[in-house]
């Protein structure tokens, strides 16, 4: 469902590659809702569909200014039952908000069938004037403007954690972690508070003592009852 106004020049209406260029949006609705995710990669390129990716998507946002300088109030990506080939599938959920280069993730949000493996939540500032090529350019360029990023880790054995996690991580460990990370020009601060135990990866079976006592054997005669004397 896509509903609200949008501004279009005439002469643009002519032009098909000016179009989207010079589309003004003023609260624009876009719902998409459980879409496969199958109809969505041949968009992305032939590296996204090589991967073999499923699940659902669902997206809803409203939009206003124009393509090249978006500014998004509100957004909601829910990505369900995805995985990639021998992957266990997981529910992800992130709510935000795009205004101006301001980015603000208020809630992301990751989970599997046996419940919530973790939240995070952040505010930075994107280069979307100049797009960096690597990544390494993207966190420089963040890095310019203040930034923050807190990351909560729910507790609970990594083991139990989805594959292909679960058959790398060591068995029998418990763990959780909550971090806040905030930087910019003036450097880097952050707090954090874990937790780490090991538990039991099996029961240890009990071990309980038993005698057994030799069969014991005798002729007939001598269970046979005494023959009382002759007078």
């Amino acid at each position: 469902r896509i509903d609200g106004p949008v501004a279009i020049a005439w002469d643009a209406l002519l032009d098909p590659e000016r179009l989207l260029d010079d589309a003004l949006f003023d609260g624009l609705e876009i719902d998409l809702d459980s879409v496969n995710v199958n109809f969505i990669t041949p968009f992305l390129g032939e590296r996204a569909q090589a991967l073999g990716l499923a699940g659902k998507v669902t997206v809803a946002m409203r939009l206003n200014g124009t393509v090249t300088s978006p500014d998004v109030p509100w957004a909601v990506l829910i990505l369900d039952r995805i995985a990639l080939p021998n992957w266990t599938p997981v529910r992800v959920k992130v709510r935000g908000a795009l205004l101006g280069h301001a980015l603000e993730i208020e809630e992301a949000w990751v989970a599997d069938n046996q419940g919530e493996l973790a939240h995070a939540d952040a505010s930075l500032v994107l280069p979307l004037d100049t797009l960096p090529d690597t990544t390494m350019g993207w966190l420089a360029a963040i890095a310019d403007h203040p930034w923050r990023v807190g990351l909560h880790v729910r507790e609970r054995r990594l083991d139990s954690w989805p594959r292909p996690a679960s058959k790398r991580l060591p068995r029998g460990v418990v763990a959780r972690l909550d971090l806040e990370v905030s930087g910019g020009p003036e450097g880097l601060s952050g707090s954090g508070d874990g937790m780490v135990r090991w538990e039991d990866v099996e029961p240890t079976p009990a071990r309980s003592a038993r005698i057994e006592s030799a069969p014991t054997t005798a002729a007939p005669a001598a269970l046979a009852p005494a023959t009382p004397p002759v007078a």
